[in-house]
């Protein structure tokens, strides 16, 4: 089972190293696992493309790495401004949510079986170097983001830049780029963006639940018998409450100690997240009317969005 980040990274230790020591637990040892960081068979990215081709048998995946194959990658991930986590557990356990992954996955003609579905809390939209308090500060920036988020940024005259993860850090220190966003903020601060990015922009209006899951290749699933699939449906399951809750935690505790280190933290204000969600509709709008499948697994969340809101609006608290 090959992992999308690099040896070391505590991600792995959340994911694929949780479900290989569970799956070999809860099978009593006939189905045994082993786990891969990015680089040590495949990078990261490429990931679902060995799981497809067999390559390797499983793996752990986001949708965020399918942008470059369909765009409507970047709704099925859960958008900006979409499903905060409740909601979003709701529609991918329960609701429409699955099926539309699954029928995303075989449009693209990918020959992988999905399971799991791990939600993150919200991420922090940006580290930067020097603060950004304000739209126009985010003017002229060289920032490192992905997906939805560098479109706004592009709107809003930033200049997006790709730099690969391991080369943030240096990046960031020589003056390569002025901002880069990188998974939560446990994530960024294992990577020490936090010694050469003084400031927190809050909050992640790109991330309000990021969605990953386990693909395993259909060919290697087949060929489970029935109690080995089971055994590996409930470990999923299991990986993903598990992390969910350390990711979250994990951010809890690093928040805490970025605070204590003198980052300074910058909540943008309501107006110019209003301007931002506008730009965020406008785009999904205009790339909706592009593509069929696109505009149904928008049409799908929105939907849902406001279905289910309605009982949140109608419980929510002072």
């Amino acid at each position: 089972m090959h992992g999308i980040h690099p040896p070391g990274n505590p991600s792995l230790g959340w994911t694929v190293e949780y479900m290989a020591d569970r799956v070999g637990e809860m099978s009593n040892g006939r189905l045994e696992i082993e786990t891969f960081g990015s680089g040590e068979v495949v990078e990261g990215v490429e990931v679902i493309d060995a799981v497809h081709k067999g390559t390797i048998e499983s793996g752990y995946w986001t949708p965020y790495y399918d942008l470059g194959k369909h765009k409507a990658g970047e709704i099925i991930v859960n958008p900006p401004f979409g499903l905060p986590l409740p909601v979003a557990y709701l529609y991918y356990e329960a609701g429409p949510g699955a099926d539309i992954m699954r029928e995303y996955y075989e449009l693209l003609g990918m020959n992988v079986h999905l399971l799991g579905w791990s939600f993150s809390p919200m991420s922090p939209e940006i580290f930067f170097t020097e603060p950004v308090r304000n739209l126009e500060d985010r003017k002229g920036k060289k920032v490192r983001v992905i997906g939805m988020q560098a479109a706004v940024y592009e709107e809003l005259g930033a200049s997006v830049v790709q730099v690969d993860g391991g080369d943030l850090y240096t990046a960031l220190q020589t003056g390569a780029i002025d901002g880069a966003k990188y998974g939560s903020i446990a994530l960024a601060a294992s990577i020490g963006l936090h010694e050469v990015a003084d400031y927190l922009v809050l909050p992640g209006w790109q991330d309000p639940c990021p969605v990953a899951f386990t693909i395993v290749n259909k060919d290697a699933w087949s060929a489970l018998p029935d109690d080995l699939k089971a055994i590996m449906e409930a470990a999923g399951k299991e990986m993903s409450t598990y992390y969910s809750a350390i990711y979250g935690l994990e951010d809890a505790k690093w928040f805490k100690k970025l605070l204590e280190g003198g980052t300074e933290v910058i909540t943008t204000p309501e107006e110019d997240l209003i301007k931002i969600r506008d730009i965020v509709f406008d785009i999904q709008d205009e790339r909706a009317l592009e593509d069929a499948f696109y505009a149904k697994a928008l049409n799908e969340m929105r939907d849902f969005a406001a279905f289910a809101g309605k009982l949140a609006a109608a419980q929510s608290l002072p």
